[in-house]
């Protein structure tokens, strides 16, 4: 995933906050299976907004090999309203 497809899934899935704080990604982290099943990955902006990504493999078997993020979740910071 391309940071441009980042920022356009963002945009689209939290649509009244400016596209400005997607921008620039500050640190990404691996969550562990224990702290969320289906979330495999946490990315955190420069402004604090944190997107939550999955991974996919191919077919539905949880064996399968990763090959593409997508995006599930976008979490404004404290005190920021959308």
């Amino acid at each position: 995933m391309r940071h441009c497809d980042i920022m356009r899934a963002a945009t689209a899935a939290a649509r009244t906050v400016d596209k400005a704080n997607f921008k620039n990604i500050a640190s990404i982290c691996a969550l562990s299976a224990s702290e969320a099943p289906s979330l495999h990955l946490v990315a955190v902006t420069a402004t604090g907004v944190r997107l939550y990504f999955t991974t996919v493999g191919a077919g539905n078997s949880p064996d399968t090999r990763p090959y593409q993020l997508q995006l599930l979740h976008v979490r404004l910071p404290p005190g920021f309203s959308a």
